[in-house]
């Protein structure tokens, strides 16, 4: 199963917002990138806990994993188009979106480099949290969203 982590400004977008984006991040990656089953995780980060520009941020930044040795003109293309979608439906300026398609390994690495700051006790924590999102989450047939904070 591909991953595609979506992190954003909690309340930044309306549910349905949401939802547009959810469907657009899957059926995108699925034309131009890979045909596998896909997951967008959702991280919203509460207010007062990010900054862009010493304002609160609005900006958005979505990490998605693809297969090694992926053809580059492919990755601008697919990453172009987009951005051009997301906008069109978020009306975010472009410089607060940022959109990274990495490869397997280098995403994988992304995210044990994350998990790595954290201590015997505060990794049983975050999965147990991230389990307790997941389960709220197809309990309200919801998309699949997490607070950071545990």
């Amino acid at each position: 199963m591909k991953k595609i982590l979506a992190s954003i400004q909690q309340g930044q977008f309306d549910q349905s917002q949401l939802q547009r984006l959810e469907a657009l991040l899957i059926s995108s990656y699925q034309q131009h990138v890979s045909n596998d089953k896909t997951i967008v995780v959702w991280c919203e980060i509460p207010p007062g806990q990010a900054y862009t520009a010493y304002q609160p941020s609005q900006s958005s930044l979505i990490t998605m994993e693809c297969p090694t040795g992926f053809e580059q003109q492919r990755r601008v293309v697919f990453l172009q188009s987009l951005a051009e979608q997301w906008m069109a439906i978020t009306k975010q300026h472009p410089d607060y979106v940022l959109l990274s398609l990495m490869e397997e390994d280098l995403f994988n690495q992304f995210v044990r480099s994350n998990q790595k700051r954290l201590s015997a006790v505060g990794k049983v924590r975050f999965v147990l949290h991230m389990l307790r999102s997941f389960i709220r989450s197809k309990r309200r047939n919801d998309l699949f969203r997490f607070n950071p904070n545990l």
